[in-house]
């Protein structure tokens, strides 16, 4: 391979890293929904549990979620003609959102209720790994705004499990 055969080469690549860039900052309002979603649920079950609704907090819970995952498939869905490139920064950055996902309905839904911990920890271990996945974003797509988002829900998991209360 000649040394303008590799310039080329290197030419595409870079193009396609910054396609790839393009496409997740405009994909941004992804992240702009899910947040804002995400803070009025921590609105409304602190003041579910500020009147003693208790009751109401799982569905709650469950209806956050069902929400957030919607958007986050609409919005993928609605950029279907680009479905078909699939790069791997996109696999990466989908992958790691599913796991740490899963991994967040497992702490919310299945261990407690297998006793594995008590209910109230919940928010305080899934604040942990949605940090994880805030900061593997950042990560993936080299944006230290991202990344510092992860390091505030961590902060957020070390206040929750000072303070006592809701």
């Amino acid at each position: 391979m000649d040394t303008q055969q590799a310039q080329q080469d290197i030419s595409i690549i870079k193009q396609m890293i910054e396609q790839t860039r393009k496409k997740t900052a405009e994909s941004g309002h992804l992240f702009i929904y899910i947040g804002i979603v995400s803070a009025i649920a921590v609105i409304i079950i602190g003041l579910l549990e500020l009147y003693n609704l208790n009751q109401y907090v799982m569905p709650t819970i469950i209806v956050i979620t069902v929400l957030n995952a919607g958007i986050g498939f609409y919005i993928a869905s609605r950029k279907g003609e680009n479905s078909n490139v699939q790069t791997y920064t996109k696999t990466i950055f989908w992958h790691s959102a599913m796991m740490c996902g899963f991994a967040a309905v497992l702490m919310v839904f299945v261990f407690p209720l297998l006793n594995v911990y008590p209910f109230s920890a919940t928010p305080i271990l899934t604040s942990v790994v949605l940090g994880i996945a805030v900061f593997l974003t950042g990560s993936i797509f080299e944006d230290k705004f991202i990344q510092w988002s992860g390091l505030i829900w961590w902060i957020g998991a070390c206040i929750m499990a000072v303070i006592d209360g809701p």
